[in-house]
């Protein structure tokens, strides 16, 4: 199934439950409003995948060294462990660019900011920090 159909059969499939933004609005952040409805379960599907993905890159990545040890790292077997990661790092940055490009499309004032969720469902305009606008390039 190709990546988008995936994710919009995940977005129209996923429950808030109880998942809900856990960050607390700092000093220095900026509420900018709610996020919409319609973006919520994107939210959730973007939290659990990035927990999800984060643990299945330490699997992966103990598996390779594993078989690393005493092995040519091109092995068949790294290989495909690595095109593995690659999938699973791909579907995660998917997800993340399509959620916060929605958050942004909603909030153009964001465009050129960090920005966050938290508690409430309040999107916050992040405080500028020191090197954010790096992390921004580096990170997305």
């Amino acid at each position: 199934m190709n990546l988008l159909k995936w994710l919009v059969r995940e977005v129209m499939e996923t429950r808030l439950g109880n998942d809900h933004p856990d960050r607390e609005v700092q000093d220095g952040d900026e509420v900018v409003g709610e996020l919409p409805e319609e973006l919520k379960p994107l939210w959730v599907l973007y939290s659990r995948l990035s927990d999800t993905t984060s643990s299945k890159l330490v699997e992966l990545s103990a598996r390779i060294n594993a078989l690393s040890d005493g092995k040519k790292a091109d092995s068949p077997e790294v290989k495909d462990l690595i095109l593995k990661g690659d999938a699973a790092l791909a579907r995660h940055n998917f997800v993340k660019d399509a959620f916060w490009g929605s958050v942004k499309d909603a909030f153009p004032v964001l465009v050129r900011t960090g920005a966050g969720v938290c508690k409430g469902w309040k999107v916050v305009s992040l405080k500028p920090t020191p090197g954010l606008m790096l992390g921004l390039l580096t990170i997305g």
